[in-house]
């Protein structure tokens, strides 16, 4: 607090010197205008302190006779907070009962959903796969008729070779 003192000590000499030179409308330094502000703010601090002291004593008063009522107004509320929360839980069952009923429901609609959708898929993979070997077997038809027709052109190929090889040595020997 004496730190608080001195300070306010010597602001004060120090305001008083600046308003000496603003009476004789001598030109102030910047460290004079800050003199001045600082002055004004330790005022302003004092008086916001008096009356914030003033109000807390007001409102401590009035604190201090509404205690009662507001007791009350506590238990009151309490009761009502208690009766509120009785029928929210009661609502909050029923609710959870329902909303389990319902999640059976859609469930079992689920998976008889799914049931029909596996037996849906399973009958268009069986006639997927019949497509499919029948295809196959129309292919592997096609290869078997190519590899014949290739088999037969080979023989008639190699055939007329050794006709043609063996007319060849035909004509040596004549």
């Amino acid at each position: 607090m004496q730190e608080n003192d001195v300070f306010k000590q010597w602001l004060a000499d120090e305001a008083k010197r600046v308003l000496a030179k603003l009476k004789t409308n001598q030109t102030l330094t910047q460290g004079d205008k800050l003199i001045i502000v600082l002055s004004g703010q330790m005022n302003h601090f004092h008086h916001l302190n008096v009356e914030l002291r003033q109000e807390m004593l007001q409102l401590r008063a009035d604190m201090q006779g509404n205690a009662g009522r507001l007791q009350e107004d506590t238990a009151r509320l309490r009761a009502d907070i208690q009766e509120q929360m009785t029928a929210l839980r009661k609502d909050m069952q029923q609710n959870m009962i329902d909303l389990r009923t319902d999640m059976h429901q859609e469930v079992t609609s689920l998976r008889a959903d799914m049931k029909q959708l596996r037996t849906d898929i399973h009958l268009d993979m069986v006639q997927f796969r019949t497509d499919m070997d029948r295809r196959l077997e129309a292919v592997n038809a096609e290869f078997r008729n190519l590899y014949q027709t290739i088999n037969t052109q080979t023989w008639k190929m190699i055939g007329a070779v050794g006709f043609i090889v063996v007319l060849g040595k035909l004509m040596e020997q004549i």
